[in-house]
């Protein structure tokens, strides 16, 4: 399914390119955008300075998948997903690092218009990103739970079948505190079926 491009004229540069600007960082104008295309078509770094004099990189860019590090506190990861009625919508996940990542989840159809993200992705808790160990006792449970207040969910897109992964940010904290909250920690991984994300 990843490997088929369902509407041969929507390729990712297409849309990345027609962006509106509504919809795009202010300081990432559509000239920008179109020459950093060119650039990674060119072989060469997909680098432009942005209106705040910062650098916008794009590290990856295929028919169908793009992903492009704004700025250091801002990243975004695109995909063009083939759906069971013959069209395309797209997946947006953008990524904010400050300095902990958090992540939204979009959906817009080829044309830009935003979509209702909740008939695509059924919503992921937090919670269900914790998990007990039977070697720990509830108490202490408890206690490690604490430390990821306020909770952030940071959600990777994967360029090879578009899945999404789930993961809750890890807060800033010593070592030994971050090797404890990674024995709680589970993932959770969504596939697209093409018609929604499971």
């Amino acid at each position: 399914m990843a490997a088929a491009v369902a509407d041969a004229q929507t390729t990712m540069a297409k849309m990345w390119t027609s962006m509106p600007d509504s919809l795009a960082p202010a300081y990432l104008k559509a000239d920008k955008r179109r020459a950093m295309v060119d650039y990674y078509e060119m072989g060469e770094t997909a680098e432009v300075t942005h209106e705040l004099q910062g650098t916008s990189v794009m590290d990856t860019l295929s028919a169908q998948y793009a992903r492009v590090t704004l700025s250091e506190a801002l990243s975004l990861q695109m995909a063009l997903l083939p759906t069971a009625q013959g069209d395309t919508l797209l997946c947006r996940v953008v990524t904010f690092s400050a300095p902990a990542p958090e992540s939204r989840v979009e959906f817009f159809d080829t044309k830009w218009n935003r979509l209702d993200a909740e008939r695509f992705l059924p919503p992921v808790s937090s919670s269900s990103l914790l998990h007990r160990p039977d070697s720990l006792g509830e108490e202490e449970f408890g206690v490690l739970c604490s430390f990821f207040e306020p909770q952030m969910i940071q959600v990777g897109l994967d360029p090879a079948d578009f899945s999404l992964t789930f993961s809750l940010a890890i807060p800033l904290t010593s070592r030994f505190d971050r090797e404890r909250l990674e024995a709680v920690m589970v993932q959770r991984k969504v596939k697209w079926t093409g018609e929604m994300y499971k």
